[in-house]
């Protein structure tokens, strides 16, 4: 892109005058002459062949504008327009800073086209109407690097310089502030989140206990809780791994356990196996049911009729579907499907003291199918 004309101003701006305001006045000509989009007024260009030809109309590209104080402003705009030659285009580049009283200004014409210039116009292009702006120019630039960097060098009012600090401490500031706020989220987000886990282990306790007290009462009113053998023993599952092979045996029509699901069994802590067992053969229960056309209720129903606290979820979340597919997901039938059915034990992410149980609902061999039977698996929580 080839600088065709730079020229800085710098003059007096008096208090509460604008520096878009006093730029447009002192420069009212020139920037009326180019926003205008070269209208009757405009002079026309000789072309090396001895015609003329106006430019056609362009466009803002870019506009920035600051406001620090009342005593420091800056504004920047680009246009941009198709030139003379095929394929290129000029861009006029305009700075302004007001400082106080002082006010700089920079104008940057540059031309930039798709291929190589002709020689007649690697020459600066110098419009007569710049001329009329000759007591507000100071040197003329061409910047290789950027006419705009040049000319804030130049800046001898220092309107830029000041503007360009006060931005510097702005930014910094923000930068200060936004670092401490995230600071402060992050560590109230931290004692969120351990006063979650805390609530979590509280109301797994809250369950166990339930639990121990509903058998104690069922054991009061002279019913049998489930592992309860036929001589009266009252039979407790030591792991989850006895919860699960107990519901094989006694529901071989029903319950079809995938070796994920054995597998997962054998690898959960869960400190409660009499609670896995009691989910499992409400599972089996809730299947022979739906299997013989008794159920005669939804799921969640017959899940909550069982015990309040088992709490059916037919779906996974979208998210925890689209994100984590992979770790719901078993082979059965040749084919790997998604185990969205489940139901979950305990609230904390412990897993001593949390498990999951997911299957899926064959509806033509009217079984259910369980692939997972441990650790509570990824989701958007965890």
């Amino acid at each position: 892109m080839l600088p065709i004309h730079a020229f800085l101003a710098d003059v007096s701006c008096p208090p509460g005058v604008s520096a878009a305001d006093r730029f447009a006045e002192v420069g009212g000509l020139f920037i009326g002459w180019v926003e205008g989009a070269f209208t009757e007024e405009s002079p026309e260009f000789v072309l090396p062949d001895g015609g003329t030809v106006e430019p056609v109309p362009g466009h803002i590209i870019g506009v920035q504008s600051d406001c620090l104080a009342p005593a420091l402003e800056r504004y920047c705009l680009t246009w941009q327009q198709p030139w003379l030659y095929p394929g290129s285009e000029l861009v006029q580049e305009y700075a302004v800073a007001r400082a106080d009283d002082r006010l700089s200004a920079s104008v940057v014409w540059r031309l930039a086209s798709d291929g190589p210039l002709p020689a007649e116009f690697a020459e600066p292009i110098r419009p007569d109407i710049l001329d009329r702006l000759l007591p507000f120019t100071l040197e003329p630039l061409a910047d290789a690097r950027h006419p705009l960097d040049g000319l804030a060098r130049l800046d001898c009012g220092g309107a830029f310089q000041r503007v360009e600090a006060a931005l510097d401490d702005q930014r910094a500031e923000r930068e200060q502030e936004r670092a401490a706020f995230c600071a402060e989220v992050e560590k109230e987000n931290r004692e969120l989140a351990a006063e979650r886990e805390e609530l979590r282990v509280e109301l797994d306790d809250l369950h166990e206990t339930v639990f121990e007290q509903r058998s104690q009462l069922l054991a009061l009113g002279g019913k049998k809780c489930r592992g309860t053998q036929a001589t009266g023993e009252e039979w407790v599952p030591e792991t989850v791994v006895d919860a699960a092979e107990r519901a094989k045996a006694e529901f071989p029509q029903e319950l079809l356990f995938l070796k994920s699901a054995d597998e997962s069994a054998a690898d959960s802590p869960y400190q409660n196996p009499q609670r896995v067992y009691a989910l499992l053969h409400a599972l089996g229960d809730i299947a022979r049911r739906w299997r013989t056309n008794a159920l005669n209720m939804e799921w969640f129903e017959a899940f909550q009729k069982a015990d309040p606290q088992f709490v059916y979820k037919p779906h996974l979340s979208q998210t925890t579907a689209s994100n984590n597919w992979e770790d719901y997901a078993f082979q059965y039938g040749g084919v790997r499907r998604l185990f969205e059915p489940h139901v979950s034990l305990g609230k904390s992410f412990d897993p001593k003291k949390c498990l999951s149980v997911h299957w899926y609902r064959d509806e033509d061999a009217k079984k259910v199918v369980v692939g997972w039977c441990g650790r509570h698996l990824p989701n958007t929580k965890t």
